[in-house]
């Protein structure tokens, strides 16, 4: 649920080209709902079910790392993708939500626990 709020927001700021006062209010006050459920608690939370304790560090320290030094590449090129046009930012930040979205969705499929996951039928 959180993934498709958060794709919401770009999406209605990409859509109104990020110039639109009341969308980019629409799309600050669902990316600020969709973090309250998939924010870094949650992260945490999940870790803790996924990765084994003696990976979990690494596991952890190393999607940090990766994730900070890819924001902090991206931050290289934002003002000349927004000096260009605002929307191309929100239409690449919806893309990245839903692709990485979907990922999570394939790995939590595809993990031994699966069956948890998924609705069980009732035997009464």
């Amino acid at each position: 649920m959180a993934m498709i709020i958060q794709i919401s927001a770009f999406a209605v700021g990409a859509l109104t080209g990020g110039t639109v006062l009341a969308g980019m209010v629409l799309l600050v006050f669902l990316y600020s709902l969709s973090n309250v459920f998939a924010g870094e608690a949650v992260y945490k939370v999940w870790s803790q079910l996924l990765l084994p304790a003696h990976v979990r560090a690494t596991g952890i320290g190393l999607t940090y790392a990766v994730a900070r030094a890819a924001a902090a590449a991206f931050m290289l090129v934002v003002p000349a993708i927004v000096a260009a046009h605002p929307a191309w930012l929100l239409g690449l930040l919806c893309g990245c939500a839903l692709v990485s979205g979907l990922t999570g969705l394939v790995i939590i499929r595809h993990r031994p626990f699966a069956h948890l996951l998924r609705p069980t039928q009732s035997t009464t």
